[in-house]
């Protein structure tokens, strides 16, 4: 071959290998790259997701030690930080945060392949996988949030934790919503901590002690014993507990203070070994921390509603001897002072004893001022109001609680429980306040203090007994429950009113009484309720109750004899009273349950005698009602986490003691009122 040739032939080889090393030298820097790489998209649409933050954290400190922003088509690629355990987040506006760990090594690379985010929107209707890690899954009707992979503070609670999870919102009373429902319940491994009181579980539990945070819909205690779907649903969070945190002894501790004399701090000790626990709390803030419950008026006894009972289809009330002075101070018009500390016990003897206890002691002091101002406008006229208000309260209560379950065998059951607690507050108040005409001319002034000191106790006790036939569907069940209120209320009313004609004063009213209130409420109740299956899809259940009410009602207002001493009574403000009522009552419900669609519709007959006596004018009534109340429910099931329901029932309300006693209430002189005996029962 000539030299030309050979020449040519070697400088095309050296071409060839020049540009097949040009072409390997980076494919192999690429393959060996320190880096993580991957694409973000759509999870439906499965489009590009340009402009992406894509950051590294660090495990340990939740510092941030690198970030990036996806390309045009979605594309990332980032170096690696130094060898460590690292989270990977993943955020783009309008959609779910994509979280995950992994551990960084030196030498090596990580692909992410496709990372596909989820609009926020669209969260309850898909599942969002990720390759390594899912920080969340939804499985049928429960959404799993993995704890760890949500960032939250070192030392942080469980309430910080939740704050953070898609879907769920924390408000600064401790409220808790989850898909836009109200959560009721937080249960630490499927069981009841602190009487399922969710403030103690999510303020003091830490947030590292939880593995996986669970969010569902719980049936009704009868519909998990029956298997028969009767629609009643309780939206509920179960905190499940890493496994090296369900042995040993572990707590926590945070200490605060500040300027002004602020102060918040909190114990927490946990003995925990298989079933068995054994907490402690304690809480002192005076910052509006936390009053450690969603129900705080119910828990420091002053709730004034009644109870509902909607298998019966009426309200129950227990009696509120303090209305007379209505001295409650609401938390929002100041910074409440609160000690608040609990034990908690409970444990499984085998399969088939459950046993739990808990003693609660809560204080608060609450100062506050307020002002008011009013106009009220009439056919014919209009006037002005305005009042001050300075008040404070200590209230101090115990709550003793406890739950034994037994199953007998695999058919049968009893579920025993009791708790009682004692309240004691001390109020006092100081009212100025003045009333204005249409034009601006003075027509009364008054100033009062009020000071009561108040005493309630509370007992109850429950006992169920349940039991399942052969036949799948056939059950019987039977329920006894007692409910005892006892108050006892020591008040002093002072007042000062001056009334004006024409800018001068033309009549003065002073007020000077000792007042002494009790109270006693008694309510029995049993209920039996027998189901059975027409077919694998419907169910027919009966039920009857019976129901004793109990009232009596004593008040008493005592003047100041010569000598300044309380002792002449004043029948006006006085009186002694008695009232009851026997409620019987029957039903039936039909349930029709398929995958999709629940139906239920039934409804309760009820005969209801009322007798009530004015034991100081010995007078007495008595009346009765026979009433009928429709309820009707269906729930059309649409794709997990997606439910369209429909609910009705109807209901009586009687009138309670305190509004059917015709006795005058003068605490506030300017707006007396007066019960009313022939007030009868209310029907929506």
């Amino acid at each position: 071959m000539p030299a030309r040739h050979l020449s040519l032939l070697h400088t095309l080889i050296l071409s060839m290998l020049v540009s097949i090393v040009s072409i390997l030298i980076p494919a192999f820097s690429y393959s060996q790259c320190n880096c993580l790489t991957g694409t973000v998209s759509d999870q439906n649409e499965k489009t590009p997701l340009s402009n992406a933050v894509i950051s590294i954290i660090n495990a340990k400190d939740s510092i941030l030690t690198r970030f990036t922003r996806s390309n045009a088509k979605g594309s990332f690629r980032m170096s690696l930080p130094a060898k460590g355990e690292y989270t990977l987040m993943v955020t783009y506006p309008g959609y779910a945060d994509f979280v995950d760990r992994f551990t960084a090594a030196p030498d090596s690379a990580i692909g992410m392949n496709e990372i596909r985010l989820i609009k926020k929107a669209e969260l309850l209707e898909a599942v969002i996988v990720k390759q390594q890690l899912s920080a969340i899954k939804i499985k049928g009707d429960t959404i799993e949030y993995k704890a760890d992979s949500f960032l939250v503070n070192k030392g942080a609670n469980v309430a910080e934790l939740l704050k953070r999870l898609p879907g769920i919102q924390v408000d600064r009373n401790g409220n808790i919503t989850a898909q836009g429902q109200k959560v009721n319940k937080v249960l630490v491994d499927g069981e009841e901590f602190f009487s399922d009181d969710p403030a103690v579980v999510t303020q003091n539990l830490a947030a590292d002690y939880v593995k996986d945070v669970q969010v569902y819909d719980k049936k009704s205690d009868q519909a998990e014993f029956t298997g028969v779907d009767d629609g009643e649903r309780s939206r509920t969070i179960n905190l499940k507990l890493k496994p090296e945190k369900k042995k040993g002894y572990f707590g926590k501790v945070n200490a605060g203070g500040g300027t002004s004399g602020k102060f918040d701090n909190s114990l927490m000790l946990n003995s925990f070994k298989g079933s068995r626990k054994l907490s402690a709390f304690g809480i002192m803030s005076n910052n509006d921390h936390n009053t450690l419950d969603w129900g705080e008026r119910e828990k420091f006894g002053s709730s004034n509603g009644p109870e509902y009972d909607e298998e019966n289809g009426y309200f129950m009330y227990t009696g509120n001897i303090d209305d007379e002075f209505n001295q409650e101070i609401n938390s929002d018009e100041g910074l409440p002072t609160t000690w608040t500390a609990g034990l908690h016990y409970s444990d499984n003897f085998g399969d088939k004893q459950k046993v739990s206890g808990d003693y609660r002691f809560m204080k608060r002091n609450l100062a506050a001022n307020s002002n008011t101002i009013s106009r009220y406008i009439l056919p014919d006229t209009q006037y002005f109001s305005s009042q001050s208000r300075k008040a404070f309260s200590t209230r101090i209560k115990n709550i003793l609680s406890g739950v034994y379950d037994i199953k007998i065998d695999s058919t049968s059951s009893i579920k025993l429980k009791a708790g009682g607690s004692r309240m004691t507050a001390n109020t006092g108040s100081f009212y100025t306040s003045r009333a204005l005409n249409a034009d601006s001319a003075l027509v009364n002034d008054n100033s009062r203090t009020l000071n009561s000191n108040l005493i309630k106790d509370h007992f109850t006790i429950n006992a169920l007994w349940r039991k399942k036939f052969r036949k799948k569907g056939r059950t019987f069940s039977l329920n006894f429950s007692e409910e005892t209120n006892n108050e006892s209320l020591d008040g002093l009313l002072q007042s000062n009113t001056d009334y004006y004609s024409s800018g001068s004063v033309y009549k003065n009213e002073l007020i000077d009484q000792k007042k002494n209130n009790n109270s006693r409420t008694s309510y029995l109740s049993s209920r039996v309720v027998y189901t059975e299956p027409l077919s694998n899809k419907v169910f027919l259940s009966f039920n009857y109750g019976l129901s004793l009410n109990e009232n009596t009602a004593h008040r008493n207002t005592f003047n100041k004899d010569p000598a300044g001493d309380y002792k002449f009574k004043d029948s006006v403000y006085s009186n002694d009273f008695k009232y009851n009522y026997v409620t019987n009552s029957g039903g039936a419900d039909l349930k029709i349950n398929t995958k999709k669609v629940v139906y239920s519709i039934g409804g309760v007959s009820s005969y209801a005698v009322f007798n009530q006596r004015d034991m100081i004018k010995d007078s007495a009534s008595k009346y009765s009602f026979l009433n009928f109340y429709p309820k009707a429910f269906i729930r059309y099931s649409m794709g997990p986490q997606k439910q369209l329901w429909f609910r009705y029932y109807g209901e009586t309300r009687p009138p309670s003691p305190e509004q059917l006693q015709p006795v005058r209430q003068n605490t506030d002189p300017l707006n007396v009122q007066v019960g009313n005996p022939e007030l009868r029962q209310e029907f929506n």
